[in-house]
């Protein structure tokens, strides 16, 4: 894996010095308070930046109003360390409103057993992190016997017949589920219940961008932002951009009213949308289920190929 981000200008290599910065800061102020023996010995083991910033062709178009996000992966010693919620919450919103730092910075956290056993099931999220990552961070440590801890196992490679079968199987999985989510919706719509349809219509997002990443990536990350899984779902098919009008201020906000539904629409009294609003991201959840199908069935219908052609090989 590389170690150096010298292809990036130097106003993104100060943001992510930036950004580890107050990660470590975070961690150390939660141990300071932490009752949790388990929790008190937590520790940073790598920090990996992947994605767009890392292959190196990562966007800023002002004029269309679409920006690429950091994308961090923090791995942590142990599973307590991994709750994005609970554990890393003021760290996300530091990095968010710090002025240092212009770029979003999207954030998984994973212990090292469970990126060495996606690794070892050789799920291409991963394999990809590890193949085009490039490490931030790194704790090294030796033990009695010399040899390094804290190390990746090397990764399987799936057979094309795998990676059709494994797909096939999470899209069946997922089935109809956003279709559901978007009827149920409607429902609540027609029955003036607008912050239950403002929930479910998120819903139904979540769970279009939940299908792409499983057939494509056969992982999804365990978050409910929906701009944070647009963002990984686009980088696999750039039409999914379609279904959302970009850098119109109205239609940016109604996107941000139906990320913030999640939460809010179920437990705020001031989260407040109107009809016009739901009817609007209603049409568009539509659009963007309807080009993720078509997306899914194009890449089953390669893969398939793939396995069909390497079967004929054997």
């Amino acid at each position: 894996m590389k170690d150096n981000v010298d292809h990036l200008p130097e106003r993104k290599r100060r943001e992510l010095d930036r950004i580890t910065s107050i990660l470590f800061e975070e961690l150390d102020d939660k141990l300071a308070i932490s009752t949790s023996k388990k929790r008190k010995r937590g520790r940073i083991l790598k920090i990996i930046l992947f994605g767009s910033y890392a292959r190196g062709n990562w966007v800023d178009d002002p004029e269309g109003r679409y920006f690429s996000d950091y994308d961090l992966l923090v791995i942590v010693n142990n599973d307590e360390l991994t709750e994005m919620g609970v554990f890393w919450r003021a760290a996300e919103d530091r990095i968010l409103h710090d002025p240092q730092v212009k770029t979003t910075a999207s954030l998984m956290f994973h212990t090292l057993d469970e990126v060495n056993s996606h690794l070892l099931d050789g799920h291409y999220f991963w394999c990809d992190i590890i193949r085009d990552g490039i490490m931030l961070y790194e704790l090294v440590e030796r033990s009695p016997n010399g040899k390094r801890k804290y190390t990746f196992t090397k990764s399987k490679k799936l057979t094309p017949q795998h990676a059709f079968d494994m797909a096939s199987q999470y899209h069946r999985e997922c089935r109809d589920a956003a279709e559901r989510f978007l009827k149920l919706a409607h429902t609540a719509l027609e029955s003036g219940w607008h912050q239950e349809s403002a929930f479910l219509l998120h819903q139904a997002t979540e769970s279009a961008y939940a299908k792409i990443l499983l057939v494509f990536a056969l992982y999804r990350p365990k978050q409910h932002n929906i701009k944070k899984l647009r963002d990984y779902a686009e980088e696999h098919d750039s039409r999914l951009r379609d279904a959302w009008p970009r850098g119109r201020k109205p239609f940016d906000r109604y996107f941000d009213l139906l990320r913030r539904a999640y939460i809010e629409a179920r437990y705020s009294p001031h989260y407040e949308t109107t009809m016009e609003i739901l009817h609007w991201q209603a049409e568009h959840v539509e659009v963007l289920i309807d080009l993720v199908n078509q997306s899914c069935r194009e890449h089953l219908t390669h893969l398939e190929t793939e396995a069909l052609d390497a079967s004929k090989q054997i």
